[in-house]
């Protein structure tokens, strides 16, 4: 009788360990939802995401064209896009010695925070001797103010 007690007083506190725990998450989650609904939370994710497309565009990419550059003495094509940085282009397999870029899946590059491709351009349309690499921003267009790129902002 006495360890039939024991039992339901521990069952009883694991019951109510669990509640507490679900509670706990839900005023977690609820005060999360508020940070993001406000002007400065969003403004901070936008910030961030802002921020990482331009390391991408600006700094992860170079590498691995210059390497690819150096390999096959030339960068890739507009058509052929960053891809070339991942799977040989078609009748180059015997110069390509990539992938030049580590990634997973191993034959899909990145996208940008928005969900959309980056894009490249060689040549690019601001760098005339070289290539453009951009993210379309949030609004996920190519050509409009929100576009984050590899070129200098215009002043």
């Amino acid at each position: 009788m006495i360890n039939s007690s024991i039992t339901f007083r521990r069952q009883n506190r694991r019951g109510r360990n669990l509640v507490g725990g679900i509670v706990i998450l839900a005023i977690i989650g609820f005060m999360i939802y508020l940070g993001f609904d406000s002007d400065p939370g969003v403004e901070i994710l936008l910030r961030a995401r802002t921020e990482t497309t331009k390391i991408f565009v600006r700094s992860v990419v170079v590498p691995p064209l210059k390497r690819y550059l150096g390999d096959m003495g030339e960068l890739p094509s507009t058509t052929e896009g960053l891809t070339a940085l991942l799977l040989a282009p078609a009748n180059k397999h015997e110069k390509w010695k990539g992938p030049y870029l580590e990634v997973s899946p191993p034959d899909r590059m990145p996208i940008d925070p928005w969900l959309h491709d980056y894009v490249y351009r060689f040549p690019g349309m601001h760098n005339k001797d070289s290539y453009d690499i951009f993210s379309c921003g949030p609004d996920g267009i190519a050509g409009t103010d929100d576009d984050i790129g590899n070129w200098k902002p215009a002043r």
